[in-house]
């Protein structure tokens, strides 16, 4: 389990550095996507079994296009709810969820620096 939130705590802290970098919401997005689509089946068969299959990621396993900044805004929040949910219900959140938590929230706070984010940042507080 320690190496597995190793490994956890390192994917994150690649991703929210490159989205540190990006110069607009474009290009979080993409940064976004590249580090959905580096999930694998297992570890996204893994968040699904606690999620309920809602999560970014379809029922073949694949993520869902995060399409620009209304999609970056609005997932953080229902990840967020969604760990609080499990938490009440007194389940263990998996580190997958934890991990998905951390990087949409990096992703979210960038886009809502942006100019274009900043007004859609305001509905979703």
């Amino acid at each position: 389990m320690a190496t597995a939130v190793l490994e956890s705590l390192i994917e994150v802290d690649h991703y929210a550095h490159l989205m540190a970098r990006a110069q607009d919401t474009d290009a979080v997005t993409s940064v976004l996507n590249t580090y959905l689509s580096s999930w694998s089946e297992e570890r996204i068969e893994r968040l699904q079994a606690i999620d309920g299959g809602w999560a970014p990621f379809d029922e073949w396993l694949r993520p869902m296009p995060i399409l620009g900044v209304r999609d970056i805004l609005f997932l953080p929040r229902a990840i967020r709810d969604h760990c609080r949910a499990v938490r009440a219900a007194g389940v263990e959140i998996a580190t997958e969820l934890l991990e998905l938590d951390l990087v949409l929230f990096f992703a979210a706070e960038r886009a809502a620096g942006d100019d274009s984010g900043r007004a859609l940042a305001m509905e979703y507080a």
